[in-house]
């Protein structure tokens, strides 16, 4: 008798540690209702080729009720909602996010003119921050999301540098050549900070000598290569 009860109170022992182990990690089972910026933490809104950008938020946990992702839109550069760009989606400061949703985006649009012909030169920074005012709490991680605004891209001859082994002539017709390699280097840069030149090795692969290509960008929007 004696032995049986020391084993009905190990056996007690064993599984009241066992309930206590489950319980221990519950929290991990079920985690805070947060929101986060999913995936990068910025991009660049370039006008030259669309005017609209979606920025893409989640959240932790699905729900079968409808919520709203708190935010806020600060600008260092002195952007304004309604005159430099305009919130598609939702109203200022709220995301909603439909019943069953985990992923939705945040839609700014950029307004042109704000971008192009005399202030084409402007470039704008949003900051967007996750708030804990909606349904969610900011996450631990990518709660801030970096947004540029601006015409064009930036154009850099030495960012052209390096070896291209896909190079095709007539490609899609029925006298393609290729792929072979072909190769960039030596960029430049003129005074004028609009035009530069790099050199080409290999066109079309019977080696010619290294030849100078001559890049224009004084039209950001429609740069030219000769």
């Amino acid at each position: 008798m004696k032995l049986n009860f020391i084993k009905l109170a190990v056996a007690t022992t064993l599984l009241a540690g066992v309930f206590g182990s489950c319980k221990k990690y519950d929290s991990y089972l079920a985690p805070p209702l947060q929101a986060h910026f999913t995936n990068r933490t910025g991009g660049d809104l370039v006008v030259a080729l669309g005017t609209r950008f979606a920025v893409p938020m989640g959240v932790t946990l699905p729900s079968t009720a409808a919520r709203t992702i708190s935010y806020t839109i600060t600008s260092p550069t002195g952007a304004v909602a309604g005159t430099h760009y305009n919130i598609a989606t939702g109203t200022a400061n709220a995301l909603p996010l439909a019943p069953n949703r985990v992923i939705d985006s945040l839609v700014i649009n950029a307004v042109p003119a704000q971008y192009t012909g005399a202030n084409a030169a402007r470039i704008d920074t949003l900051i967007i921050s996750i708030r804990a005012n909606g349904d969610f709490q900011p996450s631990d991680y990518n709660a801030t999301y970096r947004l540029v605004l601006k015409a064009t891209c930036d154009i850099n001859p030495a960012q052209l540098v390096g070896s291209y082994p896909n190079t095709l002539e007539q490609p899609g017709t029925a006298s393609q050549y290729g792929p072979y390699t072909t190769t960039v280097s030596t960029p430049t840069t003129n005074a004028n900070g609009t035009s530069g030149t790099i050199r080409i090795a290999n066109i079309y692969d019977d080696g010619w000598a290294t030849v100078t290509a001559n890049i224009n960008w004084a039209n950001p929007a429609a740069p030219t290569i000769t």
